[in-house]
Order: structure tokens, then C-alpha cells, then sequence
């Protein structure tokens, strides 16, 4: 009993909640269950109570310090605020909301160690590696349905698959959209980063295989652009002689390559220029605080009236825009808060055992989020409980720690007896 305490299983539970909810909100999203709400609610309802019960008995100490502290208060302050523009708005959210203060007032209490951050970050990878395996092999049966049959499953973008495979359409798997699901590939790509062997080579390949399978070719960018930092950051690099100019050189041809490629080849960005136009102009009367889910809802209704056949689009395809359409200005800033407070973590630390991954983590996130609504404040998400782990490594560079064997110094090495740490010069 007493090792089971000294384990995190509080944490490593949590970690595993997401990936089981959109599973069970994919199988079953309007089937109510108890108290009219579904599986995936009682889900993250239950497991909220199950983890608070296990941090009880956790035995962890360790508080929140640094910039830790401050990640977490921000993240609990911008899901306040949003929640609390839901509301005044008019509207409600389901109850798995309020596992996200609690989740973030238990870490900050108590912090686990380095290596059970690692093993939380396993149990995620690993969850969604099950929730898309059973997807993709038995998608269409067993009441599980087809990852192909999601509304913007569209016509395959590589032709090896259609020709060869005879995959006709993108898969959107249990996330429900291909611009949902192909992030998420991308973030098991970056997760792999951090572990070895046969850890490293599931999450790669399952990664890479959504990524083919989901084609939303802007996580392309943000995924080559994190990779990019990955490596221009790496330990490898900084022992070359010329790592600053090599550095720089990569950076500014990548940022020029995606320019020229969107202004020439892609200039609406897939579409969503005019779609980020449109919520932009929305939001100009009420830009401190938003026009709520309710000013888009009535924008949507009459574009749809106003001018039959075209498509209206119920989200920004960006976070950000979409955030700041719905809750303000005060909402992008505290959102870009959270983001900074994690980029500077995560710089400190780069010379530690997180090196360039954790910076490489953070940048997907924050990239792959200005091009599709893969995230709210409001729920614990897979990206939230992602950036919680690396800006948890984070918080010890382990720069300072020397480990110095028990028969050290060697016996015919000894210092001479005159020699004390006081005579060391300033």
C-alpha cells in the first residue's frame, strides 16, 4: 500500500480521460445515459472524482514553484474568465469543465518527479494511439463508426492512397474532423520526441500514419516548423562552430519558403482567409470582450440567409480567432500569457534534460492552434495536458545538479590535505 501511495496514479489517470472521452463521444455523443448526459460526460465527471481520490492518498509533496506556479494560475485565470463570459453570454457548458481548475490546483500542490511526468506522458500518447487504432481497424463496425464518413472527410489530397489502397476520402477517426485528427498525429509525433526505443518508434509511426490519413496540410507546417526548432536548438547543433549562423540561416529560409509558398501556391490559406475576414470584422464593435457564442450564432443564421448555398463555418478555424471573436481581447492576451509563460519555461530549460523537445512541444501546439480551433480553455484537452507536462519538466533544467560517485575522488588521486573549498579564489 505504501508504494501504491507514492506513486502519481492521480495524474497518470488524468492523462488517460481525454483520449477515452472523445472515443465515447464519438461512439455515443447524443445517447444520455444518466442525469441526460452521455458517456463521455459520466466519463469525465467519475474520473475527476476517481483522480481526486487518488491525489488524497498520493503521499507527494513537492510544491508548484517558479514559472510552473505562474503557468498554472494563468491557465486557471483564462478558464475562469471564459467560463464566465459562457455564462453572461446566455449559454451553458457540461460539468467535465470544472476538472480542469481542479486538475491544475492538484499538480500545484502536488508535483510529481521527472520521470512520472514522463510515464503521464506515455499513458497520453498511448491512449491515443488506442482510441485511433480502434478507429482506423474497426471503424464502421461494432458501433464504432467509420473515420471516413466525417463531414469534411473529403477527396484523398495523395493519390498513392486512393490508387494503391483504394482510400478514397481523408479520415477524421473518433475527433470527428480531419482538421482535428491531423493535429493530433502531429502532437503524437512531437510526444515521441521525448521517449526512446520502441516508445518512440509507436508514436512516430501512428503519428505520421494520421498524418498521411487526416491531410490537413497546415499541421504539415506547423509540424515541419517544430521539427525545424527541434533541431536548430539541439545539442548536436550547438557544439557545431558555425551553430548561429546555420540557425539563423534555417530560420529565416523556412519563414521566407512558407510565405512565398502561401502568397504564390495558397494565398487564402486553404480557405480560411476569408473565414478569419469574416469573425475579424464580427468581432470589431465588441473587441474587449467578445460578441459571445450568440453574436456568432446569429451571424451564422443570417449569412445563411442572406445569401443561400454558401457555407457558413460554426468556429474561426483558429484558436485564436475564434477565441477573441467569442470572449475578447482579454481573452487573447491572457491565451498568449499562458503561451509566453510556457515558451520561457521551456527556453530556460533547453539546456537540460528537456534540451530543444520541450520548446519543440510548445511551438507545435501554438502553431498548429493559428490555423484550425483545436483547443478551448474550457476542457481538459490533450494539447492542455500536454503543455502541462513539458512546462512541468521544465520547471528543472537540471543544469545545477552534478552527481558525484560515492568512491569519488579516486584513491590515487587524492587532493593534498591543505586543500579545502575555502581556499577555492573568487
Amino acid at each position: 500500500m505504501e508504494r501504491f501511495r507514492e506513486r502519481p496514479w492521480y495524474l497518470w489517470v488524468a492523462f488517460a480521460i481525454p483520449a477515452a472521452s472523445i472515443f465515447l463521444q464519438s461512439v455515443a455523443p447524443l445517447e444520455p445515459t444518466f442525469k441526460e448526459q452521455n458517456l463521455a460526460v459520466l466519463l469525465g465527471v467519475l474520473g475527476a472524482g476517481l483522480v481526486l481520490v487518488l491525489w488524497i492518498f498520493y503521499t507527494g509533496d513537492e510544491i508548484a514553484r517558479q514559472a510552473l506556479q505562474v503557468f498554472l494560475a494563468l491557465l486557471t485565470l483564462v478558464w475562469l474568465y471564459q467560463n464566465v463570459s459562457v455564462l453572461l453570454d446566455g449559454f451553458t457548458f457540461n460539468h467535465t469543465t470544472y476538472f480542469v481548475p481542479l486538475l491544475l490546483i492538484l499538480i500545484y500542490f502536488k508535483v510529481p518527479s521527472r520521470g512520472e511526468l514522463l510515464i503521464a506522458g506515455l499513458v497520453l500518447g498511448y491512449s491515443m494511439v488506442i482510441i485511433i487504432m480502434i478507429s482506423v481497424f474497426f471503424g464502421g463496425h461494432f458501433g464504432i463508426p467509420s473515420g471516413f464518413s466525417v463531414s469534411d472527410n473529403g477527396v484523398s489530397r495523395f493519390p498513392v492512397l486512393s490508387e494503391l489502397l483504394g482510400i478514397e476520402n481523408r479520415w477524421g477517426g473518433p475527433f470527428g474532423s480531419v482538421n482535428i485528427a491531423t493535429p493530433a498525429g502531429g502532437l503524437l509525433v512531437m510526444l515521441g520526441t521525448l521517449y526512446r526505443r520502441w516508445n518512440r518508434v509507436v508514436f512516430v509511426l501512428v503519428g505520421v500514419l494520421v498524418l498521411f490519413l487526416g491531410q490537413a496540410r497546415t499541421t504539415y507546417f506547423a509540424l515541419g516548423f517544430a521539427l525545424l526548432i527541434l533541431f536548430v536548438w539541439s545539442a548536436w547543433l550547438r557544439r557545431n562552430r558555425f551553430s548561429a549562423a546555420i540557425r539563423w540561416a534555417l530560420l529565416v529560409v523556412s519563414v521566407a519558403g512558407a510565405a512565398i509558398y502561401i502568397a504564390v501556391l495558397d494565398p487564402t490559406v486553404n480557405g480560411r482567409m476569408p473565414i478569419w475576414t469574416d469573425y475579424l470584422r464580427l468581432v470589431q464593435d465588441s473587441i474587449l470582450t467578445g460578441v459571445g457564442s450568440s453574436g456568432v450564432n446569429q451571424y451564422l443564421i443570417e449569412m445563411a440567409a442572406t445569401q443561400p448555398g454558401l457555407i457558413v463555418h460554426d468556429h474561426g478555424h483558429s484558436a485564436y480567432i475564434d477565441g477573441l471573436t467569442r470572449y475578447g481581447g482579454l481573452w487573447l492576451i491572457l491565451t498568449c500569457a499562458v503561451f509566453a509563460v510556457a515558451f520561457y519555461a521551456v527556453w530556460k530549460a533547453r539546456n537540460g534534460f528537456l534540451g530543444s523537445r520541450g520548446l519543440a512541444i510548445v511551438t507545435f501546439i501554438f502553431f498548429a492552434g493559428l490555423t484550425e480551433t483545436i483547443f478551448s480553455w474550457a476542457y481538459a484537452f490533450i494539447y492542455l495536458l500536454a503543455l502541462i507536462m513539458v512546462v512541468s519538466l521544465a520547471r528543472d533544467p537540471d543544469v545545477t545538479r552534478i552527481s558525484i560517485p560515492r568512491d569519488y575522488p579516486p584513491a590515487r588521486k587524492r587532493f593534498p590535505a591543505e586543500f579545502h573549498v575555502n581556499s577555492l579564489p573568487d
